[in-house]
C-alpha cells in the first residue's frame, strides 16, 4: 500500500485522525496556539504531502485549557484548512493572514498524525542467513563483516528504527533542513 501520489510510504505505519474545530474567542484573548511552518510568499507547489507530513503548517504548541485546547486541537496537529480555505501547501504568512481575517471566530480542519507502536505492526522476521559448510573458512574481512552484522542484529531487536553502530557504516547521515518561521502566538 502506498501513500498519496504514490510516495510509497506505507500507510499502515501511521494513525491519521482528521478533526474540524470551531474556535470562538473573546476580544481580550488569543486562540491559544503557536503556529509553525514553512515560509513562502506563494503556495509551495513542489511540496508533496505524505502520511507523516501532510501539510506545511502545524501547531507547535497548544495552551492547555485555552480556546484551541477546548476545541480538541493538540500540539503537532497539521493545518489542512483555515476558514474553508485549503492551506496544505500555503506559506506561514498567508495562513496567519487567513487566521486574522476570521476575527474572533476560526474554523480549522487539522490532521493528527502518530506512528503505530511496534506491537501493532505485523512484520515478518528476516530469515536466518544460510549455514556455512564447516569445511570452509572465513577471511579476516569476512569475519569482521559477520561480527558487525551480528552486532547490528542484536541492537535492532529491541524495536524502534534501524541503528547501524558498526564500523561498516561510517557515513554521516545527511540532514534535510526546512526553513521555518519564528512562532506566532495566536
Amino acid at each position: 500500500m502506498s501513500g498519496p501520489d504514490n510516495t510509497n510510504i506505507p500507510l499502515v505505519d501511521y494513525v491519521i485522525e482528521e478533526k474540524t474545530a470551531v474556535l470562538q474567542k473573546r476580544e481580550s484573548e488569543g486562540f491559544g496556539f503557536v503556529l509553525r511552518g514553512a515560509k513562502a510568499e506563494t503556495p509551495i507547489e513542489e511540496f508533496a504531502p505524505t502520511p507523516a507530513f501532510p501539510a506545511l503548517q502545524y501547531l507547535e504548541s497548544v495552551d492547555q485549557g485555552g480556546v484551541a485546547w477546548r476545541a480538541g486541537l493538540r500540539t503537532g496537529d497539521f493545518l489542512i484548512e483555515v476558514n474553508g480555505t485549503d492551506v496544505v501547501k500555503v506559506g506561514h504568512r498567508q495562513v496567519v493572514s487567513l487566521i486574522r481575517q476570521g476575527g474572533s471566530r476560526l474554523l480549522m480542519k487539522v490532521v493528527s498524525v502518530s506512528r503505530k507502536s511496534e506491537t501493532n505492526l505485523i512484520r515478518k522476521k528476516a530469515p536466518p542467513p544460510p549455514k556455512r559448510a564447516p569445511s570452509t573458512s572465513l577471511t579476516l574481512r569476512s569475519k569482521s563483516m559477520t561480527a558487525d552484522l551480528e552486532e547490528i542484529g542484536k541492537t535492532n531487536t529491541g524495536g524502534g528504527g534501524f541503528r547501524a553502530n558498526s564500523s561498516l557504516t561510517k557515513q554521516k547521515s545527511l540532514k534535510k533542513t526546512t526553513t521555518t518561521s519564528p512562532p506566532d502566538n495566536a
